[in-house]
């Protein structure tokens, strides 16, 4: 439940990165000696990977800011199958380095997962050589792999298939040859950064061009990494701020590939982004209707939605045919619960429309047990005229967001458990 905020305190935590944090885990698979990742991002779609790992007979020491991972003398399979729960992430990347060990596994996870047709990471799967099937006839888990290596060689992705390329790339370092991959044109830098920031922190060669990723066949030694912070994973606290009329500053180190795509999204709604080399802020000013494609982003199109409501003009969300077969129907979700708040929004197969600004009224509405869609509603039920009730929601907040009701109260929004 959510009511109206007044003035909103700039005091959010910037998260570390779930993607890096995502693939510095499995790489862990691969490695024979003690690796250390540092300032992980634990949510449940992170912890359920260092629970395959246990599974598997490595040894996890957790604290609060470090997890260390022991790797047993052999690997082996203490259950006939392993779940990721709700992470098609967790999923394609366990998959992919699994397939490196001889050894034969079923591969599930909740029903939510078990509902998502993986076509895209399947033929990605088949193009490298990799043994990885559906059990059912439409491409959808579980998967049952038969391990013992890749072939690899220079494969060519599609634009479908290009968002598994940090899933990929585990498989690319034990293949029977040196594999390149071969990328689309457009944004593949988005999905390359992790990889080249991870393996860079892991001492493993990449060999980055423009159009392709090549891969030597070596060895994955034991490592420490750090865990960068993105402002995307913020996303939600600084789109309500920005809503509010309030500026968002933040520090940083490297910028990530998803916080550049964020900050280009962010300017193309008017918002001012001012860099240094450490540093970032983010004027709200007045912010205006936009077009942008979130092909390559389904997380952020509810909250972009929900960003172009209160957007002066014509907004279009273009690219949604990822988002339908996300944790959810992501732009369906979205758009019936802001269509029941009041937003002027409208449809397409393709593409939503919405003109703004919109006044939101109070209501229930549909989490759609999925937590982009659900962060973005709370965001929406702060800014509303009226109370926002989000129903079957708000336990998918800790698939991403370890603390997220505490940080919305910090920050002075009136939320809590109905």
């Amino acid at each position: 439940m959510v009511r109206p905020a007044g003035e909103v305190r700039p005091v959010f935590p910037l998260l570390p990165s779930k993607l890096h944090t995502q693939l510095a885990c499995s790489l862990s698979l691969l490695s024979r000696e003690k690796v250390e990742v540092r300032s992980p991002l634990s949510c449940s779609e992170t912890r359920v990977i260092l629970k395959i790992l246990e599974d598997l007979g490595f040894l996890i020491k957790r604290s609060a800011s470090t997890w260390t991972i022991y790797p047993p003398d052999r690997i082996t399979l203490a259950k006939k199958s392993l779940s990721v729960g709700s992470s098609a992430t967790a999923l394609a990347m366990v998959s992919s380095a699994l397939s490196l060990f001889h050894i034969s596994v079923v591969i599930t996870g909740d029903s939510s997962l078990r509902a998502r047709r993986m076509s895209s990471l399947l033929s990605a799967f088949h193009k490298m050589g990799l043994d990885v099937h559906s059990t059912k006839r439409d491409d959808t888990p579980p998967f049952i792999l038969f391990g013992g290596g890749a072939c690899g060689g220079r494969v060519s992705l599609t634009v479908e298939e290009v968002r598994y390329l940090p899933a990929l790339a585990l498989a690319a370092l034990g293949t029977t040859e040196e594999t390149v991959l071969q990328l689309p044109a457009g944004e593949s830098k988005l999905f390359v950064e992790p990889i080249l920031d991870i393996f860079g922190q892991a001492r493993l060669r990449v060999e980055s061009m423009p159009g392709s990723l090549a891969f030597p066949k070596q060895a994955v030694s034991g490592f420490t990494c750090t865990i960068k912070e993105e402002l995307s994973s913020s996303a939600p606290f600084i789109i309500l701020l920005l809503l509010k009329g309030e500026d968002v500053k933040a520090k940083l180190g490297r910028i990530s590939g998803r916080d550049l795509l964020f900050l280009s999204l962010l300017r193309r709604f008017g918002v001012r982004v001012l860099q240094s080399r450490r540093s970032v802020r983010l004027v709200a000013g007045s912010i205006r209707g936009a077009s942008a494609d979130l092909s390559h982003t389904p997380e952020l199109l509810p909250l972009l939605t929900v960003f172009a409501c209160f957007a002066r003009g014509r907004s279009e969300i273009s690219g949604l045919e990822v988002a339908r077969s996300s944790k959810s129907d992501r732009a369906q979700a979205t758009f019936t619960a802001l269509r029941r708040l009041g937003a002027n929004a409208v449809m397409y197969e393709d593409r939503m429309v919405i003109k703004g600004p919109c006044e939101l009224d109070g209501g229930t509405v549909d989490g759609a047990g999925d937590y982009a869609v659900t962060a973005a509603l709370c965001v929406a039920g702060a800014l509303a005229k009226n109370e926002v009730t989000i129903s079957n929601g708000p336990e998918a907040l800790k698939q991403s967001y370890p603390s997220f009701i505490s940080v919305l109260k910090q920050m002075g929004v009136d939320v809590s458990y109905g």
